[in-house]
């Protein structure tokens, strides 16, 4: 792949490793609060409810990169460290918002929404 050629890895290497390490911390928590619940915790939970608000924050943040690229004379930042943070926040928000649905798809609408998260 092109992100883990020679010159391309050292600058994603950071936001890799927050993602795994972002990752890892939600799972243990997500899991440990499972281990002492009868059921799978959702968004009802305090575990679902704050995954779900940080991978919603994601997904605004995501949407952001649209606004950066149309308004050009804003000059916030450079084109490239928004690309890395879009990638890996992108798949970091996919384990987030997994564990918020307690690994249900619910209805229609979210349902939908869920499997659009995953296919992109």
């Amino acid at each position: 792949m092109l992100i883990f050629g020679r010159d391309h890895w050292p600058p994603h290497r950071p936001w890799f490793l927050f993602t795994l390490l972002a990752t890892a911390l939600a799972s243990v928590w997500y899991f440990a609060t499972a281990a002492a619940a009868p059921h799978w915790p959702g968004g009802s939970s305090l575990v679902g409810l704050v995954l779900g608000v940080l991978g919603g924050l994601i997904c605004l943040f995501e949407f952001l990169l649209w606004a950066r690229k149309k308004v050009r004379v804003w000059r916030i930042g450079r084109a490239q460290a928004w690309m890395r943070a879009h990638i890996w926040l992108g798949l970091l928000c996919v384990p987030f918002l997994v564990y918020h649905s307690g690994f249900r798809f619910g209805g229609p609408l979210s349902t939908v929404l869920m499997v659009l998260l995953l296919v992109v």
